[in-house]
């Protein structure tokens, strides 16, 4: 639902992206992605971009890789009477 609800796209952080993030986990082991080697640990996210040309430009080595960037809002917890 996260994915869902809050994900955002944008194309060198200045324009909104036809894409969405629909995979995002931590590599439990290492593993092999197509051609590339992933270690136990690292981040991985899957992109589905909807844009031919956008996916053109990325094929071509244009676009070489992703910024993740996020925001986050702090809420105070309530601390409960211990007992």
């Amino acid at each position: 639902d996260y994915l869902a609800s809050s994900r955002a796209v944008s194309k060198m952080h200045l324009e909104p992206a036809t894409a969405a993030v629909v995979e995002s986990y931590i590599a439990p082991c290492d593993l092999r992605l197509g051609e590339h080697e992933v270690k136990k640990g690292s981040w991985v996210i899957a992109v589905k971009v909807g844009d031919e040309e956008l996916w053109e430009r990325i094929r071509s080595g244009e676009y070489g890789g992703f910024s993740v960037g996020g925001l986050a809002e702090r809420t105070p917890e309530e601390v409960g009477a211990e007992g």
